[in-house]
């Protein structure tokens, strides 16, 4: 079964990232309250990753990293998510398109302390969205496509 397993956002750019039971979404612009939250965003509106990915990192990494600090939205289970480039999949009753691979940036891995970070999760670091429309996202929503 696909679902939201976990959900995070961040105020500001380098803030902690915080776990949410919901979230609010406004098409075009992104999770309200969340540092991304703009006009004319398209690409990033909301990012999501496979809960998967991260525990098969963590499997090999002492101490395992918390699904928050991986910094992206949304925390799936269930889904293949690089399946679903440039299709329109819904998240609960939100509809998105999804637009590109998010993947690992050396400034995560000098914040995590892990060296190998970018190698093991390169093409395992999630997709990038936009919301095409309204609504509110919460833990436990079907993932649809």
């Amino acid at each position: 079964m696909s679902e939201v397993f976990g959900i995070t956002v961040c105020s500001d750019f380098g803030k902690e990232m915080i776990q949410l039971d919901h979230v609010e979404v406004v098409a075009g612009k992104g999770i309200v309250e969340d540092r991304y939250f703009k006009k004319n965003n398209k690409t990033s509106n909301i990012t999501l990753i496979e809960k998967e990915n991260i525990d098969v990192f963590n499997k090999n990494s002492n101490p395992p990293i918390s699904y928050e600090k991986f910094r992206r939205n949304i925390i799936t289970q269930g889904v293949r998510l690089n399946s679903l480039l440039g299709k329109e999949i819904f998240v609960g009753q939100v509809k998105v398109k999804v637009h590109e691979l998010c993947e690992p940036c050396l400034k995560l891995q000098k914040l995590l302390g892990k060296n190998n970070f970018v190698k093991e999760m390169v093409h395992k670091s999630g997709i990038r969205c936009e919301i095409l429309s309204d609504g509110k996202i919460t833990k436990g929503n079907k993932i649809t496509y």
